[in-house]
């Protein structure tokens, strides 16, 4: 038996549950990981089950292994054997929403156990009908993917230029991951790469598209539940209350009280730590983490025991609340009055490496959500604290 058919046998037979939901598309969907460990390889993806029309079924994982190209990363281990290689298949993603399915993999190959390089790529379908969804099914004008590549090249490109190896990020890929906070793009290594030879991508709030989403009934933005993210309504309130006790914002994976190393071991600093009033702050890679800054203590000059004190977002959206739209009066209207209000002038916004404005403080068991606003009023920054 070749060695491709020995994987696919091994593959059929370990499956490993990962999510469940239920959606328009049938009762109990699931999306289970296929998982198995080789002398050099580990390999993991998406499988869909449990639609009641099994062609489809069928179809949509054709579709899923074919756009995450998971043969070539089986013909990739193959070399692996003879070259003294090794290579880790992984996925992210799931189920979204009302009948959509989204997932990135992740491809790194390691040269004796040292990363040396990665791939991306992303698939994302209609479970409804199987069809592939592209960027015009969430835009409703030809101009915004035009908007788009202009906010990526005179935003987006200055702020993380210096932190690249490659930086193209323009035109668009085609390739890219949905998030009920926004729309990630993957970029082949030779158009976005960090400093450290790894594929980058680039996430984009859906508050940086709101004027060419089409949200109408049974969209795709619609139905990821997008309007949760970017209106502020009385049921936003119990979301943002929830966000707080649970000590994370939507879509990115790390919380207060996680360790600081296994995120920096994971996903690798964009640059050095910087320093602010109450400990450091540091910068991490990926698409998840732009705008998004971890807040920790400054009690050495390592941080192998120090954990996650705090998260600040200073770009995107969570339940409502949108960085540089929503105003102050707006959130105290839903949340109610905070606890106490802090002046945050020019001083205190150096030691904080933030804007002037002022800082509403809200607490629900033993978690602290802080809202800044900028001089004219609008949330610039929003900080989960310990």
């Amino acid at each position: 038996m070749g060695f491709r058919r020995k994987v696919r046998k091994l593959l059929a037979s370990a499956c490993m549950l990962m999510m469940l939901g239920n959606t328009s598309a049938g009762e109990g969907i699931t999306v289970e990981s296929r998982n198995v460990s080789l002398p050099y390889g580990q390999i993991s993806y998406p499988v869909i089950q449990g639609m009641t029309d099994e062609k489809l079924q069928d179809e949509i994982n054709e579709r899923i292994q074919a756009d995450l190209k998971v043969s070539e990363a089986i013909d990739q281990m193959v070399l692996s054997q003879r070259e003294g290689r090794s290579w880790k298949m992984e996925w992210t993603g799931g189920l979204l929403g009302n009948g959509v399915f989204s997932a990135k993999i992740n491809i790194i190959r390691q040269q004796d156990g040292v990363f040396d390089q990665n791939e991306q790529y992303g698939c994302n379908i209609d479970m409804m009908t199987g069809h592939e969804i592209a960027l015009e099914d969430l835009l409703t004008e030809e101009k915004a993917r035009q908007a788009t590549e202009e906010y990526l090249e005179y935003d987006v490109a200055p702020e993380l230029s210096p932190h690249l190896l490659n930086a193209e990020l323009v035109p668009l890929p085609e390739t890219f991951l949905l998030e009920q906070t926004g729309i990630t793009f993957l970029y082949p290594r030779e158009k976005l790469s960090t400093l450290r030879n790894r594929a980058g991508e680039v996430k984009i709030g859906w508050n940086r598209l709101n004027d060419w989403l089409d949200m109408q009934e049974n969209s795709i933005p619609e139905r990821i539940g997008v309007s949760e993210m970017l209106e502020l309504t009385e049921d936003s309130a119990s979301k943002i209350r929830q966000m707080t006790k649970e000590g994370a914002f939507p879509d990115v994976p790390m919380r207060i009280g996680d360790r600081v190393k296994e995120l920096t071991d994971q996903y690798q600093m964009l640059y050095d730590p910087d320093i602010y009033e109450g400990g450091r702050l540091f910068y991490l890679e990926g698409g998840c983490f732009r705008g998004v800054l971890l807040l920790t203590d400054y009690l050495s000059e390592t941080w192998d025991e120090s954990i996650v004190q705090g998260i600040r977002m200073d770009e995107g959206c969570a339940w409502g609340l949108v960085i540089g739209q929503t105003e102050q009066e707006q959130w105290r209207n839903v949340l109610g009055a905070p606890i106490t209000t802090e002046q945050v002038d020019a001083e205190k916004a150096e030691a904080w490496r933030s804007e002037t404005g002022e800082r509403d403080y809200y607490q629900w068991d033993g978690h602290m959500l802080m809202l800044q606003s900028d001089e004219s009023g609008k949330l610039c920054s929003m900080i989960l604290m310990e």
